[in-house]
C-alpha cells in the first residue's frame, strides 16, 4: 500500500482467536466460526495464514497468498456477488 502512496503507520489485528456469527452480524444464535490469527477449534490453537501474514507485515516483509486475489465480502456485496443479511 505504501508503494501506491498510502501513508501506513500501523497495522492492527482483530479477533486473534477467531469469531463466530459474523455472517448474521451477530444477530442470531450460534453462527459459523472463522479463525483469526489462530484456529482455536482444536485442543491447542494453531497459527492460521493470517498469523503468518501479520508476522511478515510486522517485520516489514512482503506476504503473498492465493486468497488475497479473491474478493472479500465487502467487495462481493458492493458488486452484487454476495448476499446481504439485512432487509
Amino acid at each position: 500500500m505504501r508503494a501506491e502512496g498510502a501513508d501506513v503507520r500501523a497495522v492492527t489485528v482483530w479477533a486473534a482467536f477467531g469469531m463466530a456469527g459474523w455472517e448474521t452480524l451477530v444477530t442470531g444464535e450460534g453462527g459459523r466460526y472463522e479463525p483469526g490469527l489462530f484456529d482455536a477449534r482444536s485442543h491447542r490453537p494453531r497459527p492460521a495464514a493470517l498469523a503468518r501474514q501479520a508476522r511478515a507485515l510486522a517485520g516489514g516483509e512482503e506476504f503473498d497468498h492465493p486468497t488475497l486475489e479473491a474478493a472479500g465480502c465487502e467487495r462481493a456485496l458492493s458488486s452484487g456477488r454476495g448476499t446481504s443479511t439485512t432487509s
